[in-house]
């Protein structure tokens, strides 16, 4: 057991009576390590910003369920983090890659990004993009009056 240990089982017993000083000093100090547990093992920041949410909410509601002796804070938080995660892995829908031999990993594999492709093509790509974009400025010039009809 640290020597940090015992300040810590007060924090804890402290916030089980609902004192908000005790869980911003616990949240301060394990926040980054509940962070990093749940960015790790979930492979997301996002779910691990969401579970330490979780975690931080379930030791308001259940501080006292804690047990001092048992282990140490940050195993507890950790436990509870990977019992959120576990709960997220199972609730999110798994959706297989589509591998070389399906009709859209063919189609993913020769897929070209258009505007790369744009770019290939030079100034005949982006002249016809701005001949376009004239010819409706000069139709809407004409429509309102201001230029004469183009035969």
């Amino acid at each position: 057991m640290t020597d940090e240990q015992p300040q810590v089982d007060e924090w804890i017993a402290q916030i089980a009576s609902g004192d908000r000083h005790a869980f911003a000093l616990l949240y301060r100090r394990y926040q980054p390590d509940v962070y990093r547990f749940a960015a790790h093992v979930s492979g997301s920041p996002a779910v691990a910003e969401d579970v330490v949410h979780d975690v931080f909410v379930a030791v308001i509601e259940d501080a006292s369920r804690y047990q001092p002796g048992r282990s140490g804070v940050l195993p507890w938080l950790l436990g509870i983090a990977r019992n959120h995660i576990r709960r997220w892995r199972s609730r999110r829908p798994l959706l297989p890659m589509p591998g070389d031999e399906t009709h859209d990993g063919r189609r993913l594999a020769i897929e070209t990004d258009p505007l790369a492709d744009l770019a290939r093509r030079g100034p005949v790509g982006l002249a016809w993009c701005r001949r376009g974009g004239g010819r409706r400025r000069r139709d809407a010039r004409r429509d309102r009056g201001q230029e004469p009809p183009v035969p």
